[in-house]
């Protein structure tokens, strides 16, 4: 949540506060909130109200980065070890404006996965339109299975 004081939320990541290495995702989600801390229904503009500097979401590079599923969640590419952390998910979320009786919130949800391909392949793979890619241990963007050809 933005207050008074802060108009920049800055190095948004993800920390395993786990005790094994963890596939990590997450969702950004931007709205207003009122005094009482209530969503409200209309929702805040990008470029007028906010704006997002991305983090290191450029798929297909080799350095770990986040990858956008087909889910909408964002993956970061590698196991992250215990007690370690992501690359930054958003390098900045800046308020453009604040009008009366609104506050803005950039909420990020994260999960985490025990990093093995099994589990991966089970909980997340399918809606992801991600797989584990060959040398067991990156995510990479799954090719679709080619269609039979027609008899």
């Amino acid at each position: 949540t933005f207050d008074a004081a802060t108009d920049v939320k800055e190095n948004v990541k993800v920390t395993n506060d786990g005790t094994a290495d963890a596939y990590m995702r997450a969702t950004v989600s931007v709205y207003w909130e009122d005094k009482d801390g209530n969503q409200l229904w209309e929702s805040p503009s990008e470029g007028t109200d906010y704006a997002i500097t991305w983090g290191d979401t450029l798929a297909g590079q080799t350095d770990p980065c986040w990858i956008k599923g087909a889910d909408g969640y964002y993956y970061w590419s590698q196991p992250v070890e215990a007690h370690a952390s992501t690359g930054n998910l958003i390098n900045a979320a800046t308020r453009l404006t604040q009008p009366e009786g609104k506050h803005l919130v950039v909420d990020i949800a994260t999960q985490a996965l025990h990093a093995n391909q099994k589990a991966f392949d089970e909980v997340w793979a399918k809606s992801s339109g991600l797989k584990i890619g060959q040398d067991g241990k990156t995510l990479v963007e799954a090719t679709p299975d080619p269609v039979p050809p027609a008899n």
